[in-house]
């Protein structure tokens, strides 16, 4: 089950990086499973306002994928939050570093990989 609902994110601006570039657009997310059991209940949450994003179930080495209308990428905190062997785990609030490789005229995704008991990554992708 695809929970979605996501909210744009705030930023400190860059005026020099504003003048040459439109903005990323978020078109979707990817959750990876790249543990050696089944996580739950995982979600992305912003932070700030509350929306979020999750899928219920993901089967070891299994990923969730879904896309929605582009979305203004703005920076806020996020947090990653699922459920594996029994327990709950949580990233705990972090910004998403953006990549000198993202182009700022094409559409990213999302993109969270579980790797393990406590650990997650989350990277914009194109």
């Amino acid at each position: 089950m695809l929970i979605l609902v996501l909210a744009a994110c705030h930023t400190v601006p860059n005026p020099a990086r504003e003048a040459s570039s439109p903005g990323i657009e978020i078109r979707g997310l990817i959750i990876q499973n790249r543990s050696f059991s089944t996580v739950t209940e995982v979600m992305l949450l912003v932070t700030r306002t509350r929306e979020f994003i999750s899928c219920w179930n993901i089967p070891m080495h299994g990923e969730c994928a879904t896309t929605f209308p582009l979305r203004q990428y703005q920076g806020n905190d996020i947090e990653i939050q699922w459920k594996q062997g029994g327990e709950e785990w949580s990233t705990g609030e972090f910004v998403v570093e953006l990549s000198d490789r993202i182009d700022p005229y094409r559409p990213a995704m999302v993109r969270v990989t579980i790797t393990a008991a406590g650990l997650a990554a989350t990277e914009l992708i194109q």
